[in-house]
């Protein structure tokens, strides 16, 4: 079932379909929103562009107005100067 899964998921993202790792349910599930990237990245093979570039995508799903979303892409651009990929 895991193998099907990450099928799907490696397709989606291959198709430029957005994804978002969340953690919904971290008490059902026992996990935390940096075990799943650390999951993602080493399931897919993702370096830590691609990881930075997943985190910043999520900001246009984010339930927030369009200000709180403009603060966070300015910390992500401020960040994204400064880290050496």
């Amino acid at each position: 079932m895991y193998v099907q899964c990450a099928g799907i998921a490696a397709d989606l993202h291959k198709a430029k379909h957005p994804i978002v790792l969340c953690t919904d349910d971290t008490g059902v599930f026992s996990t935390s929103l940096s075990r799943e990237y650390a999951l993602a990245a080493s399931t897919f093979g993702l370096g830590r562009s691609n990881m930075f570039q997943l985190a910043q995508n999520a900001i246009d799903f984010v339930f927030a107005d369009d200000a709180v979303k403009t603060e966070l892409r300015e910390i992500f651009y401020s960040a994204e100067t400064k880290l050496d990929f």
